[in-house]
């Protein structure tokens, strides 16, 4: 009978290799599993179980509830971690009799059709000369069109003919991707040695003198990628390109902080490379081409639409000609999988998740994203994204007596310093494993919290648990107390936007306002630590019920 072996990943650390090692062997999920020759078997729920073990990220794992009652079965983690499951499960399946039964999966929790307004962009002028660029090599796009999509994503890909599953819906050639190695032929390559510039660097500079060098010789002779560069989005939502006020909106979240950095970074970065190179070249690095805001438009290109992806192996960041139109999705499959490059045929290749009919949007999930990682790298944010976390962290108190036996006993069960705070309460292990030994009044309690991992496990006691949810109460209180605006005032003035939000008539739009994405994003987290506070409200007047 043949077997299916299902082996750690060798992509991950050392550390989650053990830590995912200890998750399986304490659940009794074993590596190799006996598989049917014939007929249409369902996929065993070990199966499952198993590797969603192995595709667990950092979150899952802090999610994940440790040494409760051993059960091998390890069901839905969460929507990132399920979507890494088919890919691997298909890896594993493709070609076997239980393929048919995976397929039938992944359509029972697909996304519905969507519906929405859409206009096709013609290919006309520059989007003309890029239809043509692709087709004379060798690319075939006739099953595909750019479109806009007004009210939602902008510009996006359209299928315009039905795409079976599985096939390429897009390959494209080696040579027409854009990364470090297009600008080698350039002659601002000596330049860029001279200077031991790294090759970020060498490729935000490229884009950039070509984007705007107007009536100046290309830096490449036969430089194909002209039609690309002219279609490319002319506005970015990128916080760095945020005003003060603008910035203002986000007081009260982590984002504000990590936004000021990126943008002073950002001109650090900027700072160290002009003057010096337009002092040195003045008839090629010109004031007017390497501008602050030109250059802050191909840093925001690069952090929008460019990928690592591995050629060979080298990991290239790389710009890939009209794969690009493809939007984020957060659902669970998207329709278009992650670019990946096939040796074989010298193409970055897109391929299909699913049947995709006439008519729809193709999507791809860029991975599994929080709101503040996708404004920061996309500019946009999405409504009830199901991977948003806030985080929180319990600080013990220095002065108390018995800080060193807490702080110890914090380390001893591996409980980490900050905590994410979930849409489900009862996920949050560890911090309330934290909490449960913050309030800890005795040397004996702390031990208990310690013997078994009991803190972890669940209450050590019924005032411990009273004190640790109060303290909880008030760490979420101080949390919403550092907003200037209720969650009340927040959802209200996004409707009110919504409600009087005028249509773009422009083909390049913006997919919301910056005080839109704020308030999204501040709504998210504020949802979060009130569901929180609800929850140990609840939790909190049960107990003085029982009292």
């Amino acid at each position: 009978m043949p077997t299916l072996t299902i082996p750690l990943c060798d992509l991950d650390t050392p550390e989650m290799r053990e830590r995912k090692a200890k998750l399986l062997d304490y659940v009794g999920l074993g590596e190799v599993y006996e598989m049917a020759e014939s007929g249409q078997p369902k996929i065993p729920t070990e199966w499952y179980s198993r590797v969603r073990v192995l595709c667990m990220d950092e979150t899952d794992l802090y999610q994940w509830q440790p040494y409760s009652d051993k059960s091998s079965e390890v069901g839905y983690v969460s929507h990132w971690n399920e979507l890494k499951t088919i890919r691997m499960l298909r890896k594993l399946l493709i070609g076997t009799p239980y393929e048919t039964d995976l397929n039938q999966y992944c359509k029972s929790i697909s996304p519905p059709l969507r519906s929405e307004p859409s206009q096709i962009i013609q290919y006309e002028g520059d989007m003309q000369h890029l239809k043509n660029l692709l087709e004379s090599n060798n690319m075939q796009i006739d099953h595909l069109s750019p479109c806009l999509f007004p009210e939602t994503t902008g510009r996006g890909l359209i299928a315009t003919k039905d795409i079976s599953y599985p096939e390429p819906i897009l390959k494209i050639p080696k040579k027409l991707l854009f990364n470090v190695h297009t600008t080698k032929d350039s002659f601002l390559s000596p330049l860029f040695d001279l200077y031991s510039l790294d090759d970020d660097s060498r490729l935000l500079l490229f884009l950039v003198y070509e984007k705007f060098r107007g009536n100046n010789p290309s830096s490449v002779s036969n430089f194909c990628w002209e039609s690309f560069i002219k279609v490319l989005p002319e506005k970015y939502d990128a916080l760095f390109f945020w005003s003060e006020s603008d910035l203002r909106e986000l007081q009260g979240t982590r984002l504000l902080s990590s936004a000021m950095e990126q943008k002073q970074h950002l001109r650090e970065v900027y700072d160290s490379l002009f003057p010096k190179l337009s002092s040195a070249h003045p008839d090629i690095f010109t004031d007017e081409i390497f501008s602050w805001e030109n250059f802050m438009w191909g840093r925001a290109v690069f952090d929008s639409r460019a990928f690592v992806i591995k050629i060979g192996t080298e990991e290239v960041t790389t710009l890939v000609p009209f794969a690009e139109f493809v939007n984020h999705t957060g659902d669970t499959t998207g329709h278009v999988s992650f670019r990946r490059y096939d040796e074989d045929s010298q193409c970055v290749v897109l391929d299909s998740l699913s049947h995709i009919q006439k008519g729809q949007q193709l999507f791809m999930n860029y991975g599994p994203m929080q709101n503040y990682e996708l404004v920061q790298s996309y500019g946009f944010v999405l409504e009830d994204n199901p991977l948003e976390t806030c985080v929180v962290g319990v600080e013990l108190d220095t002065d108390d007596e018995l800080y060193p036996i807490k702080a110890d006993a914090i380390s001893e069960l591996g409980i980490p310093s900050e905590h994410m705070i979930t849409s489900n309460p009862d996920n949050n292990h560890y911090l309330m494993a934290a909490l449960r030994v913050a309030v800890c009044e005795s040397n004996e309690e702390i031990q208990q919290c310690t013997t078994s991992f009991n803190a972890i496990r669940g209450p050590i006691s019924q005032r411990n648990e009273q004190l640790a949810r109060e303290l909880l109460f008030y760490v979420c209180q101080g949390l919403l107390s550092e907003y200037p605006t209720s969650l009340t005032e927040d959802i209200d003035l996004l409707d009110l936007l919504k409600l009087n939000k005028a249509k773009p008539s422009h083909t390049e739009i913006l997919s919301t306002s910056h005080l839109e994405l704020a308030l999204i994003y501040r709504i998210g987290q504020k949802s979060l630590i009130q569901k929180v506070l609800d929850w140990t409200g609840v939790c909190l007047e049960e107990a003085m019920c029982e009292d």
